[in-house]
Formats: C-alpha cells, structure tokens, sequence
C-alpha cells in the first residue's frame, strides 16, 4: 500500500502542469515499412485521445512534425515528412490515420522518437509495428510489435544492421512462389494452355497427336508468351499503380479460364495460342501486380521485390510445367484415354471459370 502511495505521489509530481487527461486506455499504433533510405510511417491515432492533446498549440501538420522524429547512426534529425491524413471509423473511437514517411541516405539503425498524445494523456500507449523489411526477409505484411512508447518513454531503437539484399531477393522470391501457388485461377489456366499442346487439330476437333518435338515447342512457346506477358504488365503495375479496376481484372483473369478451356475442348485460335496466351499473360500481371502495390515506399525496396517477385513466379511457373508437362506428352500416347482426360478437364476449367466470373461480378 505504502509503495503504491509513493508510486502516486511521484507520477504527480513528474506530470506537466499542463492538463492532463488520464481516463484513456485506448493506444496509437505506428505501423513502420521498412526500405534502405526511407521508411513509410502510418500512425493510427484516436481521435478523442488526439484532440485531448492536440488542444490549440499548433496546427496539426506541425504537432505531428514536431512529435514524430528520428536520429540515424550519425546523428542526423529526421521529423516525419506528412503525405495524407484521413479519418476512419472505429469500433470506439474514430481514427485518425496519417501516412508519412522519414527518409535518410542509411536507415539500417535509427533511434524513433514519439511522444504524440502521451506527453499529455499520460496513460496512453504507442504500440510501433514493424509491417515490412524487405532487406530482412519480412516481406508479408503482417505487423511485428517492436516495442511499446508512453509518457516514461518516448523513444525506440530500430536496429537492422543485419538486412541484406540477398534476404530481400530470397524474401520477395518466396512471395511470388506462394502467390502462384495459392492462385488457382493462374494455376488452371496454366493446365488449360498445356491440354491440348500434344494434339494437332483437324476438321475443327482436336484429332491427331502431333510430333513429340513439336508439342514440346508448343509448350515452351505459349508459357514463354504467358511469362512475357505476365512480366510486363505486373512492372508497370508495380511502378505505376492500377491500370484497371482491380474486380474487371480479376473477372478478365476467370474468362481467360474460360476461354482457354473452351480452346482444349474444341479448337478455336488454332496457331495463335501464344499470342493469346501473351495476351491474357497481361492481365494475369495485373492481378500480380496488386501483391507488390505496398512495396512504392522506397525505390529500392520496389526494384529488389518486383526482381525477387518476377522470379518466384518463373521458378515456380519452370516447375509447375516440367512436372506437369512430361505427363501429358505420355499420357498422350494413349488417345482414346488422353481424350477423356482432355475432355474432362476442360470441362472442369469451363466449370471453375464461370463460377470464378459469377463470384467476382458481385458486388
């Protein structure tokens, strides 16, 4: 009881005799995306705990400059450069999310320093997450809790002396292997392509087995196309931000299911199956780019993840085709049965796009 009391006592005489507000609970968050000169800063901040401290000091941009810094290795100040503030609603409280960011020639270590709200409303807390850090292999965005900021302390050492460009490579290969591996839609459209590569077509059916060094050709041929085009569509994507509507891409990605499944059941593009695979190879990229749209924070973080991205998708793309390709050249060799198999998957493509491009059409 006795130390309680002393407690007490000492945070009183530690408070500012400015007013001070201690009924809240609810904290900030600062979400930190990390690159190798600049770091992307999100604060989450309660509006009600906000304007408690805010009161009339200062216009907001400035509080926020003012209360949001960093120090590098060298000493170098750094103050939070404000690129967009909106309010989102919250279970309850609203929020305040501005997005920023600090920037310096190394930002491998740096010291954050933040004392937004707390240095009135002493039992707040900042919770800082670390979202991203490419260079040290964290390149899905999920937050890390880094520390905890309050009114006793205000700053935070962020320390990566061990990131790397070789971890980001690895990092952001791994991200487009689990993109394509997750994605059926790239991966049923990738099977509709191979179906009917062993055959030739002949009075608009597909008939006859063709020569075994031609329909390897046709394979490498129409997933090179696939590749190309995939390739760059998701850099423009990635550097430019959305070409098109997210859901129109996404529906364009399920007819191009569709379509290349109506092609293995009967032949419609006979001799252009490159071309189209190149063609629908385009939006596909769309579709990938909207996995790195989070990287534009830094340059660099964007070059090594849209590098380390694009050859995930190959490698994957590469094993992908090498197991599946050599089996249906075999299976080929049996046309009666390899026609069912044809028949049957294609059906199933057919199935799985219109359901894809009914369930994307919702609104």
């Amino acid at each position: 009881m006795l130390r309680c009391a002393v407690w007490l006592l000492f945070a009183c005489c530690c408070v500012p005799a400015t007013r001070t507000y201690a009924h809240d609970v609810k904290g900030s968050a600062i979400y930190l995306d990390m690159g190798l000169s600049s770091v992307g800063v999100e604060l989450h901040l309660p509006l009600r705990q906000l304007r408690a401290a805010l009161g009339s000091d200062a216009p907001l941009p400035i509080y926020l400059a003012d209360h949001v810094r960093a120090r590098t290795r060298t000493g170098t100040a750094l103050r939070l450069r404000v690129l967009d503030t909106r309010v989102a609603p919250a279970s309850d409280d609203d929020e305040l999310i501005v997005t920023g960011e600090l920037a310096a020639d190394d930002l491998r270590w740096f010291e954050l320093q933040c004392d937004l709200i707390v240095h009135r409303v002493v039992s707040h807390n900042i919770y800082v997450f670390v979202r991203r850090d490419l260079l040290r292999g964290k390149a899905e965005p999920e937050p890390e809790l880094a520390g905890m900021l309050h009114w006793q302390r205000s700053t935070l050492v962020i320390d990566r002396d061990d990131a790397s460009v070789l971890r980001g490579l690895w990092a952001s290969c791994m991200l487009g292997a689990r993109h394509i591996a997750s994605g059926a839609d790239h991966l049923m459209f990738l099977l509709m392509l191979l179906l009917p590569a062993p055959l030739r077509a002949s009075a608009g059916r597909w008939r006859e087995l063709g020569p075994y060094r031609q329909s390897t050709w046709l394979v490498i041929t129409r997933v090179t196309a696939f590749s190309i085009g995939h390739a760059l569509t998701l850099t423009a994507g990635a550097l430019r931000g959305p070409v098109l509507p997210m859901q129109l891409v996404e529906v364009i990605i399920a007819a191009s299911v569709v379509v290349s499944a109506v092609h293995a059941l009967r032949p419609v593009s006979v001799g252009s199956e490159a071309y189209l695979a190149g063609a629908f190879g385009l939006v596909h990229g769309l579709g990938f780019a909207s996995a790195l749209r989070d990287f534009g924070f830094d340059a660099s973080s964007l070059t090594l993840a849209l590098l380390g991205f694009n050859l995930g998708i190959e490698a994957t793309h590469v094993g992908i085709v090498l197991i599946i390709a050599p089996v249906l050249l075999a299976a080929a060799r049996f046309e009666r049965t390899y026609s069912w198999v044809r028949i049957l998957g294609a059906l199933l493509g057919i199935a799985f796009g219109v359901y894809w491009i009914s369930e994307r059409l919702e609104v």
